[in-house]
């Protein structure tokens, strides 16, 4: 009897770790999709008549640190900077490689409490990250100051870091 139920506990413990084995091997793209809501927000947010946008009070309680990202910036880079592994992550789909950021976006990435949370491909034509003069902000940070500028005919919103 003793060893019968030595078995069961041994076969269960091993069907637990097999199973926790299998959820962490997920790749975390898989389980924290690209937030179009917030996206969308961030947009609409942009095209209201203030000249700063503060994502802090935007976006409450959604981040700790936000990590923006811009055109042409390497995947291996981001996992350097961020620490997160997104090996598959695949960024574009206009991409052959599918290993940077699309040209046409930034990258905003949502950390909170150590995991990523959140994020969005937001696109340079609604607002554009680039001149950013860096890539980590804390809440406090996540003041930004709306500047056009006008290139080749177009204009060009940019949304730069207010230093405090």
């Amino acid at each position: 009897m003793k060893n019968s139920m030595g078995k069961e506990k041994t076969n269960f413990c091993l069907l637990l770790l097999s199973f926790m084995v299998m959820i962490s091997c997920g790749n975390w793209q898989d389980q924290i999709k690209e937030d179009v809501a917030m996206r969308e927000k961030l947009a609409t947010l942009i095209k209201q008549p203030q000249d700063t946008i503060d994502l802090s009070n935007s976006f409450l309680n959604e981040f700790d640190t936000l990590y923006i990202f811009p055109p042409y910036y390497l995947i291996g880079d981001i996992e350097i900077e961020t620490g997160f592994n997104l090996e598959e992550f695949k960024l574009s789909n206009k991409s052959k490689d599918l290993a940077d950021v699309d040209e046409n976006s930034n990258l905003l990435l949502f950390r909170r409490r150590g995991a990523l949370t959140k994020y969005f491909l937001f696109p340079r034509v609604n607002g554009d990250f680039s001149k950013a003069t860096k890539h980590l902000y804390l809440p406090s940070e996540s003041v930004f100051v709306k500047t056009s500028s006008t290139d080749s005919g177009s204009t060009w919103l940019y949304l730069i870091d207010v230093k405090r």
